[in-house]
């Protein structure tokens, strides 16, 4: 996936930093139609739109999964009580 599968045109010397485009979401039906409004964050791959609240992002969502810590019991027999 990257950013034209959005129709957001990136220029091609930029890989990196912060860069504003025109929104594909919101310029079409603006009076300026040319005003950069899209920002969006090369290296985190996010993108947002100060006009419109469009936003959205090229990173995969990674789930964290969650390890149950495994349970031990440090009492002794029931019958000799706590160990100290």
């Amino acid at each position: 996936m990257n950013y034209s599968d959005f129709n957001i045109q990136i220029p091609y010397n930029k890989i990196t930093g912060e860069v504003q485009v025109i929104c594909p979401s919101c310029s079409s039906d603006r009076k300026k139609k040319t005003a950069k409004c899209l920002c969006v964050n090369l290296d985190k791959q996010v993108w947002f739109c100060q006009h419109c609240g469009y936003t959205g992002g090229l990173a995969k969502v990674q789930k964290k999964e969650y390890k149950v810590p495994e349970w031990k019991n440090f009492l002794r027999n029931p019958a000799q009580g706590l160990v100290s």
